[in-house]
């Protein structure tokens, strides 16, 4: 029996085998090959790619700028590879062709509306491109600024612009690894306009999904669009979505993994702000109880229980702190599971 008479299971055996160029030539000797290759693409060797940033205008995306994977965990000016689009398709094969699910920066941005959404995974090195490339430059101020973290655990930066918004800034820590859940098919447009990045405050729903996605491991397949309240901070939206999926469960304590979420709000803490966290953790305080401290700028709630299950000390907090910096506030909600509690770091 030859090759092209083989069940598509074992020519699959087959063709994973070959190097991602081979099977692209490999698709030009006949069209039973080339339809075998495309059908399965998803399953066959692409090359894995670390940086993608999608730019768009009103709902047509027209480019991209990106980087494929290499050894040292760094990205560098000569890296950058483009590809424009004149149709959907053009973008969609694109996107086929390529393994996108150890992608470590996102960028989504309309140059038109300034609206640009940022995702990077902290420990990889874009010190090389941040004077050539105005968003890594941006981004690099920001997230150099004052913020609570462990230095141990593994860390995502999001950040949200926008013309009408204030800017937010969201950073996610936590001891097991951060994945964001991604794929080809969660990429294309279609999946995008479910997400609502192309209708009005667009940046604002697609961050809070994949501030969710981050924090639970979903895959961004499952969501779909989260309307954004403009007359609600963002960040509040987040934190309330949290508590509807269940992060805060007591249930779900023993095995939950320790998290930190950090967003930085433009605009200053309002009493507004200070209030909501207030009610919020009366939501999530243990045997209805929570300590609340506040010194200066920076105020503390803390609600914690020493489990009978698995012995281990349950801590959940929420830290506001206002900046030094005029018109900056920061607020950072830790879901803990220690006999001690949790180290923190002041410093990038």
């Amino acid at each position: 029996m030859d090759f092209i008479s083989l069940p598509d299971v074992f020519k699959l055996q087959i063709l994973g085998e070959l190097h991602w160029k081979d099977l692209n030539n490999l698709k030009l000797v006949c069209k039973d090959l080339y339809f075998t290759v495309v059908k399965n693409i998803e399953k066959l060797d692409r090359p894995k790619v670390d940086y993608l940033h999608v730019y768009y205008i009103d709902d047509e995306i027209f480019g991209v700028e990106y980087a494929l994977k290499h050894t040292e965990n760094i990205l560098r000016s000569r890296d950058l590879k483009e590809a424009v689009f004149r149709t959907e398709r053009e973008y969609d094969s694109f996107l086929e062709n390529k393994d996108l699910t150890e992608i470590k920066i996102l960028v989504f941005e309309n140059p038109v509306k300034d609206e640009v959404i940022f995702i990077r995974d902290a420990d990889y090195d874009t010190c090389g491109i941040i004077g050539e490339i105005d968003i890594f430059h941006e981004m690099n101020l920001r997230f150099r600024k004052y913020c609570l973290y462990n230095v141990n655990d593994y860390r995502f930066h999001i950040a949200l612009f926008n013309k009408t918004l204030d800017p937010l800034q969201i950073t996610i820590s936590s001891t097991e690894e951060l994945r964001i859940q991604c794929n080809g098919n969660v990429l294309k447009k279609e999946s995008l306009r479910k997400w609502g990045l192309f209708e009005k405050n667009g940046t604002r729903s697609v961050g809070k999904i994949i501030a969710m996605d981050l924090l639970t491991g979903n895959s961004l397949s499952e969501y779909e669009n989260i309307s954004a309240d403009t007359n609600t901070p963002t960040y509040i939206e987040v934190t309330n979505h949290l508590h509807d999926l269940g992060i805060f469960n007591s249930e779900n304590l023993c095995n939950r993994k320790r998290i930190q979420v950090a967003f930085t709000v433009d605009g200053g803490f309002t009493v507004l702000d200070e209030e909501f966290c207030r009610e919020f953790f009366d939501k999530i305080k243990f045997n209805g109880n929570f300590v609340e401290e506040e010194n200066g700028g920076k105020l503390s709630i803390w609600s914690s229980i020493n489990c009978s299950k698995c012995g281990a000390r349950h801590r959940n907090t929420m830290t506001c702190l206002r900046s030094l910096e005029r018109g900056t506030a920061y607020i950072e909600i830790a879901l803990t599971n220690s006999i001690l509690s949790m180290d923190v770091e002041y410093s990038l």
